[in-house]
């Protein structure tokens, strides 16, 4: 065995660590089976959805005030609970949507807010305000979470009245929200059994009655009172007055007056009939089968929400499980139940993708390493695999992450990355073993040495991902997801490269490395099986979910031309003496390093191509968006009518819309409902089949849609794709919000913009954020007149309540299930304003008062609703893109467009929507870019000891910009947010291969190597272990960037930036190193101690 230096190395504290578990390998069998055990059960317990449940930094309050007009809403609703929260703590923003009827306000908090608190502070404020007769109890507060969309939809249908129908829904209902972990169930169309009692008026006169003898006499009927409790026989008994109605006919024969000559019957006033509540919503179904006929059904829609945080996988199998067992439930056979949405199919299948990816990276290591090093190397390195994402399992399960697409993405990731700390080690322990250092004493001092440049290039790492972890805001918290995971993983790659890796290493490598052995024949037999098995499993690595591209048999021909190449190469090198290729590219930078001309070329180069890629941006050639293209899964039409449309005739455009949606391509299924949102608004959503197995593209689909739906008269539509990042979505593609007092003075302006967005190419659905509104009838109510017939204001509006929505008494009760009570008048009471004349009121003294006596009417159109932030009045204009379409291109040209328009000195205009949502995040990315690079050089001071080496391995990130811009190109990808991510992450990770490096020059300087030779040397000896990290790197991210059209742009944009990021660190680096080192010594020493050639 040689005098090696290493092994005179002083250990450090990870070398002690390292040594010790060695000489204790029991204590690291035993981390690896509890780390098995216990991250397998933590796998299984992580709630598993499809998008993180973020709850967001704002609240919102929904307020009704029905049959009120948008300007009373306004005045009397919304105004008071606006001055009430504006100035409450950490209130950043109010935002309000005024419409008749209702108001919805959106408070925007401070990062920092404790929502939970915010949320009870604005219920206390909204108790202390006094708010207009009629208008609802309660409000309803909550703070905007992303996990508040539904995980299971299922529409119900069958040959059954919609009572009966609903009837059934209600008991699934109940059934569904018994299961641990859901929130709520939503149901929705179907009919309200209801007991009406319609008076005739004119009967009621007849005998001398009033409306109110009627209600009062339904009520005192009516009665279900607990009486006391009494010892009766020696046992204490509850009593209970049980005087509830229990049939219709009972309610029919209720006496209303009785007196000596006669009793007045309900019936001989009123009909009294057992059907349902005039319906304020309409859901249908329609399911795409080959026999189906071509009509959608009446149908019940249920929509299942969770608790925040649980899981979705388990509770959806429940509530399968429930809709396959109907008789059980009490439901029917022939009650057809259609799952319309699942999402734990989409979660099922990303872990799948997680998996097989996992499987992928762990084949795709082992080739890498058996190439470069061999195959028990690599067996040993591929261990960091399963160990790190065990131990990540179980740091998940504390710290609130779950199973998601973005989480998983984390994953992906970091399976390219999680096995270069053990790599470095290992390739370390085998270059001592090629030395003749046994394996104990290799897997010692080998990790010691390496040690500290793997804890920096870790810190590095992990230093480039913490800032995109705290990136603020709604977005960053949804993203933080991915650096999150892949900062467990590596943190735990870490454990695994300086404890596990060399225990494994010094147990089950041989004693000694043997040299290879020279028989002609069974060296050509192990090498050419060894390339077929190379070849085929890298076809299984790089396959797209086990089947076998055309991208899968390109890599597998290049991994086993690589190894072909690098066995060629060392056999030829081996027989002949000849120097072999790492001695040959030692020879070219010991060459290059003293040629100032050469030097100079290759660095101009390096600094052309910099500003060259970087200057695509500004010229077009590389567009910038917020998040690429994704084939939706569902699409979903927004039909909206004007203003005070009846809920019917929205219905019949809605039945027009789907006459047309029967025969589109590609199409599974679809629901329509009617009047959910207003009586003038529905939503029909598309439900598309699996993307894999369609015909024409979502866009394609969309067209379609919208070129038939578009002529049909009455209506607005607004298609919008529904896909992973819908919940992220804040408005339209293109947006510019006009802000004001007075919302006449802004509309002529706001017709203004919508006229240039109407001409801008790429835009449609062009549209103003605001109505026209409904029809208003005002009641003026004469208070001196009414005082003088004996009337008060309050009765004759009380009374006129009464006339137009009738009241509600009490309930029925049948089968421990209750129904309303409510009285009317005729139902053809009042149909035109001449009705009006016909109405009267009863003094106290009996005497008939008409309505025109003591009120006048006047009828105006109102307003349809009101926008307003921080109390100004807002109108947002916007449109939506067509696929191909840039976001910013177009904003940019739609600015341009409106700069003639002259603006009144009271309105200001701002980018909303997407592209303020891009400016946003562009923002956020460049201060983690600037953090990551602060947090990354002092880390690097803190390893080397100085302030210039530092700057030179941060050298290697504007060469993976280089990578990452060119990659992006070539692929026919935009800079999005998601590339954007990558490149904050490629300043931890394209500095490893430079950290590594000049590590080991300036090991070899302090064993007295002189420079050039040093710079040579390491160069040299680090070109393995370099190559390897980055190829594995680029093998776990590929399947991510190749199968995965949303993260396809951050997986191209590390893999190009590896791939440019590497070569030049092992040109330039060394370069930069040598000459900067050679300047210091002259300037310190004051002499030369290399002559240089000019």
């Amino acid at each position: 065995m040689k005098d090696l230096p290493e092994l005179k190395m002083p250990k450090n504290i990870l070398g002690k660590i390292a040594s010790g578990f060695i000489d204790r390998y029991k204590i690291v069998f035993l981390i690896i089976f509890a780390v098995l055990i216990l991250g397998y059960n933590a796998y299984n317990s992580l709630p598993k959805e499809t998008v993180p449940d973020v709850s967001t930094n704002m609240l919102y309050i929904f307020k009704t005030y029905p049959g009120a007009s948008a300007d009373d809403v306004n005045t009397l609703v919304s105004d008071p609970i606006e001055k009430k929260v504006k100035s409450l703590e950490g209130v950043d923003k109010v935002n309000a949507t005024v419409q008749s009827g209702f108001v919805r306000i959106i408070l925007e908090y401070s990062d920092d807010t404790d929502m939970d608190d915010a949320e009870q502070t604005v219920r206390n404020e909204l108790a202390k305000i006094s708010f207009p007769e009629g208008a609802s109890d309660d409000a309803t507060v909550g703070v905007f979470k992303t996990g508040d969309i539904p995980i299971f939809s299922i529409t119900m249908t069958g040959n059954y009245n919609l009572a009966e129908l609903k009837k059934y829904g209600e008991r699934i209902q109940d059934e569904i929200e018994n299961i641990p972990g859901i929130k709520q169930v939503d149901l929705s169309g179907g009919y309200d059994r209801e007991i009406k009692v319609v008076v005739d008026q004119v009967r009621l006169l007849e005998y001398g009655l009033s409306y109110q003898n009627i209600t009062s006499a339904l009520q005192s009927s009516n009665m279900n009172m607990p009486a006391g409790e009494k010892n009766i026989d020696n046992t204490t008994v509850n009593i209970r007055v049980d005087e509830r109605f229990t049939n219709v006919e009972d309610i029919r024969n209720l006496a209303i007056e009785t007196s000596a000559s006669r009793t007045i019957f309900l019936k001989d006033v009123a009909t009294v009939e057992d059907a349902h509540k005039d319906p304020d919503n309409y859901s249908r179904v329609f399911v795409n089968n080959d026999d189906a006929e071509k009509v959608s059904t009446p149908a019940i829609y249920l929509t299942v929400y969770r608790e925040d945080g649980n899981d979705i996988v388990g509770p959806a199998s429940e509530i399968r499980a429930i809709i396959e067992n109907k008789p059980e439930h009490a439901i029917p056979e022939d009650v057809d139940f259609i799952v319309t949405s699942d999402m734990s199919v989409d979660v099922v299948k990303d872990l799948s993708t997680v998996i097989n990816n996992a499987l992928g990276g762990l084949i795709c290591v082992v080739i890498v390493l058996y190439i470069f090093i061999g195959l028990n190397e690599a067996l040993i390195v591929a261990t960091v695999i399963p160990i790190s994402l065990f131990i990540s399992f179980i740091v998940m399960t504390f710290t609130g992450v779950t199973f998601n697409t973005l989480s998983l993405a984390g994953f992906i990731i970091a399976l390219g990355l999680l096995v270069d700390n053990a790599i470095v080690v290992m390739e370390n322990i085998d270059r001592l073993r090629d030395e003749g250092v046994d394996r104990i004493t290799a897997s010692k001092f080998g990790t010691n040495q390496v040690a500290p440049a793997v804890l920096a290039a870790t810190l590095t790492t992990l230093g480039a991902f913490v800032p995109v972890a705290m990136t603020p805001g709604v977005m960053g918290q949804f993203i933080s997801n991915i650096p999150k995971t892949i900062i467990y993983i590596i943190a735990a790659s870490f454990f695994v490269s300086i404890v596990i890796t060399p225990t494994l290493s010094a147990k089950f490598l041989t004693p000694y490395k043997k040299k290879n052995s020279h028989h002609l024949f069974s060296d050509k037999i192990r090498n050419v099986t060894a390339g077929i098995v190379i070849f085929l499993l890298s076809l299984v690595a790089f396959s797209d979910q086990w089947k076998i591209t055309n991208a899968s048999i390109l890599l597998a021909f290049v991994f086993t031309a690589v190894y072909a190449i690098k066995t060629f190469a060392s056999k030829r090198a081996e027989k002949s003496n000849a120097p072999g290729m790492m001695e040959k590219y030692k020879q070219f930078i010991f060459t290059v390093l003293i040629s100032r001309g050469k030097k100079f070329i290759i660095i101009l180069l390096a600094v052309v191509m910099f500003i060259g890629s970087v200057m695509t941006i500004p010229l077009g050639i590389l567009k910038v968006e917020l998040f690429p293209y994704e084939e939706p899964t569902a699409l979903k039409i927004n039909i909206e009518a004007p203003v005070g449309t009846p809920l019917d005739d929205t219905d019949r455009i809605v039945k027009q819309v789907e006459s047309n949606l029967y025969d589109i391509v590609d199409l599974e299924s679809f629901t329509s409902k009617v009047g959910s949102d207003g009586f003038n608004k529905a939503e029909i959503v598309v439900e598309l089949i699996d993307k894999d197995d369609r015909i024409l593209s979502g866009s394609e689909i969309e067209n379609q849609i919208r070129s038939r739906i578009n002529i049909i008269p009455g209506a607005e539509f607004q298609l919008d794709q529904q896909s992973t990042m819908s919940p992220m979505s804040s408005g339209a593609d293109v947006s510019l919000s006009l802000k004001g007092d007075n919302l006449d003075e802004i509309r002529p302006v706001a017709e203004q913009y919508l006229a240039e967005l109407s001409k801008i190419e790429g835009i449609v659905e062009p549209r103003i954020s605001t109505d026209g509104g409904k029809k208003e009838m005002i009641i003026n109510i004469d208070g001196n007149r009414a005082t003088y017939y004996g009337l008060t204001v309050a009765q004759i509006s009380s009374e006129l309540r009464k006339y137009i929505s009738g009241s509600t008494v009490g309930t029925y009760v049948e089968s421990s299930e209750e129904y309303d009570i409510s009285v009317y008048y005729s139902e053809d009471q009042i149909n035109s304003v001449k009705d009006f004349d016909r109405i009267f009121f009863m003094n106290n003294a009996g005497n008939k008062i008409y309505f025109d006596d003591v009120a006048t009417l006047k009828i105006q159109t109102g307003i349809g609703s009101i926008n307003k932030e921080d109390g100004e009045v807002i109108v947002s204009i916007e449109g939506d893109l067509k696929e191909g379409y840039n976001v910013r291109e177009v904003s940019t040209a739609y600015s341009e467009a409106v700069k003639h328009i002259e603006l009144p000195q009271n309105i200001t205009t701002a980018v909303s929507g997407g592209m303020n949502d891009l400016n946003e995040q562009i923002g956020n990315m460049g201060r983690n870019f600037g953090i990551a690079l602060l947090v990354v050089y002092i880390i690097l001071v803190l390893q080397f000891n100085s302030f210039v080496q530092p700057m030179i391995i941060l050298l290697s990130i504007p060469f993976a910009l280089i990578g990452v811009i060119l990659g992006l190109i070539i692929t026919q990808n935009s800079l999005g947010f998601y590339a954007m991510f990558g490149i904050v992450a490629l300043v931890g990770i394209a500095v490893n291969d430079a950290i590594v490096l000049i590590d080991y020059i300036n090991y070899l300087r302090n064993t007295g190597v002189a420079l050039r030779d040093a710079v040579a040397e390491a160069v040299k000896t680090r070109v393995q272990p370099v190559l390897a990290t980055s190829l594995t790197t680029i093998g776990g991210v590929l399947p991510l960037a190749l199968y995965n059209s949303t993260f396809s742009q951050l997986g191209f944009a590390l893999i190009f930036g590896l791939i440019v990021s590497t070569v030049l660190t092992l040109l330039i680096i060394p370069m930069i190193y040598y000459s900067i080192e050679k300047r210091t010594m002259k300037w310190w020493k004051g002499e030369e101690n290399e002559n240089e050639n000019e």
